[in-house]
């Protein structure tokens, strides 16, 4: 098996991984990871430049017979694709039907008095080209009827073709990796937002230059945020910097469900 990966995420950030990190701090599940699973989350996590440690991406694993499946965080894909210069927005709406049978492609989550929700469309444009890349999917195809999905059908299924088009569009960017609208059987772990993963990836400079892992420490700071956030987060580190001796932190630090 592929011991190790090192490389620079789209943050700039040096990543390390392992398949003891991958088991450890980057699984959701109950389900054995094979060789062929964890080899190629590792490889996929260093194609995409992804930082699997603030929950960019992460594994899951439904059953032994199954593959394990990569999720991409929450907003990974619009935050991703913001930052490609020639990305020139997004479009995204769902298709409906009225008691006359006519189908009618609406903007945004709303469907008007009398009609049905059948299918979501999403259109990527992009400087470069004259076609934008478009999207569309039936609800049939996705709808659980359970979780988010029994409260906000519409929303999930538009999200579904927005991150299809995204995917087809950019497939150096998210080839390999789902959403979690598309698994609806699937729990999203907690991530951090955007200002707070900044403050993990910040505090894991400072802990490195203290001597700690850095990996470990942003990975454990995730999960106390989603926990007790920021300023519980704040104070665990400082306890974390004024120990003596730099430790690892063990993944069984970290309460289970924090991730």
């Amino acid at each position: 098996m592929q011991e190790i990966v090192r490389y620079k995420d789209r943050d700039g950030a040096e990543i390390t991984l392992t398949p003891q990190d991958v088991a450890a701090y980057c699984y959701s599940g109950n389900a054995q990871l094979t060789q062929r699973d964890v080899v190629n989350f590792m490889a996929t996590c260093q194609a995409l430049g992804a930082n699997p440690f603030l929950k960019d991406v992460y594994l899951v694993k439904y059953g032994n017979s199954e593959d394990a499946q990569i999720m991409a965080g929450k907003n990974y894909y619009t935050r991703v694709a913001a930052a490609i210069d020639t990305y020139d927005g997004a479009t995204a709406g769902i298709i409906t039907v009225d008691a006359q049978g006519a189908v009618a492609y609406r903007a945004g989550s709303f469907a008007a008095p009398g009609e049905t929700c059948v299918g979501g469309w999403a259109e990527v444009h992009d400087k470069r080209w004259s076609v934008p890349v478009r999207a569309e999917v039936a609800m049939g195809e996705y709808n659980s009827g359970r979780s988010l999905w029994k409260s906000k059908p519409m929303t999930m299924i538009r999200k579904v073709a927005l991150v299809q088009a995204l995917r087809e569009a950019y497939p150096d960017r998210f080839a390999g990796t789902y959403d979690a609208a598309e698994m609806p059987a699937h729990k999203e772990p907690a991530q951090p937002s955007d200002g707070d993963r900044e403050w993990i990836v910040e505090a894991g400079q400072r802990a490195q230059a203290a001597g700690f892992d850095r990996a470990q420490t942003e990975a454990w700071l995730a999960g106390v945020v989603a926990q007790a956030g920021r300023e519980g987060a704040e104070a665990k580190l400082a306890e974390l910097l004024a120990t003596a001796q730099p430790v690892a932190v063990e993944p069984d630090s970290v309460e289970e469900g924090e991730f």
